[in-house]
């Protein structure tokens, strides 16, 4: 992503801090990764890293730390596999 979009995204999360999470250690990040068997593109990782996961618009962007608004029984982890299940 580019620097104006990162910047329209901190001032959306200033204003309503609910649709976001709390930032991730890469290495947490990474370690996901391992375990799911897939790399995650660097615009992801960034993006978890800086938010945890968020509600972008009307899109969820899961992550690793939950949203206030997206609730919190998952995990990106159970998604994956959930989608994975379904093929």
């Amino acid at each position: 992503m580019n620097n104006l979009t990162w910047q329209h995204l901190n001032e959306k999360f200033e204003e309503f801090p609910i649709l976001k999470g709390e930032g991730v250690p890469i290495t947490e990040i990474d370690a996901v990764s391992t375990t799911l068997g897939m790399p995650f593109p660097e615009d992801y990782r960034e993006f978890v890293h800086r938010y945890g996961s968020a509600m972008v618009g009307a899109f969820p962007i899961f992550g690793l730390r939950p949203a206030e608004v997206m609730g919190n029984d998952w995990s990106v982890i159970d998604v994956n596999q959930d989608y994975r299940t379904q093929q």
